[in-house]
């Protein structure tokens, strides 16, 4: 999805792809992604369907993701939508070493150069 929300109205997409998802904190995306996927049940009887993609997300910006991901654990989305989440559980520990980010945890061991994300 890369453009804006106003476009899109009355479209009537089979399939579409939300990636990055926990960068879409502006209104603008956020509406973009509302009407898309809103439009996605005009057209029935093709089945489409909508895939959300994206990484970790900052705790408290209501990025989209964030959104989904919090009325999934409340048990809101219903059953015809499915999350496949995973996360480090236990102590992930973070340091930065040489100028690179490394995180220890029980989901593995993670590097990113310059502390950006790879």
């Amino acid at each position: 999805m890369h453009v804006g929300q106003c476009q899109q109205d009355g479209g009537k997409e089979t399939w579409v792809c939300a990636d990055e998802t926990h960068l879409y904190v502006l209104g603008e995306l956020k509406g973009m992604y509302s009407t898309v996927f809103r439009n996605l049940g005009k057209r029935k009887i093709a089945q489409p369907w909508g895939l959300q993609t994206t990484t970790m997300y900052r705790l408290g910006e209501q990025s989209t993701a964030e959104e989904t991901l919090t009325a999934w654990r409340k048990g809101e989305l219903g059953t015809r939508v499915l999350v496949d989440h995973r996360e480090a559980k236990g102590k992930v520990r973070c340091r930065v070493s040489a100028g690179c980010r490394v995180h220890d945890g029980p989901a593995g061991r993670r590097v990113w150069a310059g502390g950006g994300v790879a």
